[in-house]
């Protein structure tokens, strides 16, 4: 899993999301900017979200404790229903990842309603 989102601009990384591919690997830092970016154009949220722990070249497995795949019950349910809450919710996921000191990149899906 290498980058490739630093040549992205928002508005590329918003095309790429919206596709079944979703984004490329991004740091914390870069899909925060990103949600900072879907914040202010508000017209789409995280859909779904996949967090790996980018240990190495070829070992990266993925870590559910970060990721948004409807492991969290009624949470997971309640997001979809509000692109601020969906927001708001995966950027506890990416505080709670960044806190952990690990390495953590995300692949992301938004859904803009269409």
């Amino acid at each position: 899993m290498t980058g490739g989102a630093k040549e992205m601009t928002d508005e590329q990384l918003y095309e790429v999301a919206l596709t079944g591919k979703g984004t490329p690997a991004l740091s914390c830092d870069q899909l925060i900017k990103f949600i900072l970016y879907l914040r202010k154009i508000n017209t789409a949220g995280i859909q779904s979200m996949e967090a790996f722990d980018f240990i190495s070249d070829t070992k990266q497995p993925l870590t559910f404790e970060y990721s948004i795949l409807g492991l969290d019950g009624d949470d997971d349910w309640e997001c979809h229903q509000s692109v601020a809450r969906s927001l708001n919710f995966a950027m506890g996921k990416i505080r709670k990842a960044k806190d952990s000191g690990k390495n953590i990149r995300f692949v992301a899906w938004i859904d803009d309603g269409q």
